[in-house]
């Protein structure tokens, strides 16, 4: 709880670009921790906007591909899907480092 009020912003942040993550529990924690609401607050907003954009690239590739949009269309599905991974894989493996 002190780590996750120590570094409110970061958490908050990370949460939100993992595309799995439990959001409920990053809120209930900032609900019981000193956590500043600003930096709750900001790192959410900054957190969802790379998420949202690449949700709707990648249902936009997808809905392409399906439609037969040709093998481009194939390709940037399967990025906008690689980048939605490597976004969570590289917040677990910040988190990870952090827990350490």
């Amino acid at each position: 709880m002190a780590a996750l009020a120590r570094n409110g912003f970061i958490a908050s942040l990370l949460v939100r670009l993992a595309p799995f993550a439990p959001f409920v529990l990053i809120n209930m924690a900032a609900g019981v921790t000193p956590m500043r609401l600003v930096d709750f607050t900001a790192g959410t907003a900054i957190g969802i906007i790379p998420k949202i954009v690449l949700t709707a690239f990648a249902g936009g590739s997808v809905l392409r591909a399906l439609k037969g949009g040709g093998p481009a269309a194939v390709a940037l599905a399967a990025v906008a899907i690689l980048l939605l991974l490597a976004g969570a894989a590289g917040a677990q493996r910040w988190i990870s480092s952090r827990r350490a």
